[in-house]
């Protein structure tokens, strides 16, 4: 059985800035060891404040198989395959 100890999972803008990410890192130099998620300023409008650049917001752990969910359903990234949900379930399971 995998058991998961560290990850990050990243989204970046179309010029390669990241705007998004979810961290996961229980040792190291960070004061903060558990889930959490960087939203990173993305100038424009629209724009979110600096005070949130920096900010460690608190979340449940995360798989693999929430960040890809999270991605196709709420940032409209495109799916590669039609049976998509039913290979996220699977690999849920």
């Amino acid at each position: 059985m995998a058991h998961v100890v560290s990850y990050r999972f990243a989204f970046f803008t179309a010029e390669s800035r990241e705007f998004l990410a979810f961290h996961l890192h229980p040792t190291g130099a960070s004061r903060v060891t558990t889930p959490h998620a960087h939203a990173h300023v993305v100038e424009g409008p629209g724009a979110i404040p600096r005070l949130l650049d920096r900010a460690h917001v608190p979340t449940p752990a995360l798989s693999f198989p929430d960040v890809v969910r999270f991605a196709v359903t709420d940032l409209d990234v495109e799916a590669r395959r039609d049976d998509w949900e039913a290979l996220l379930s699977s690999s849920s399971t």
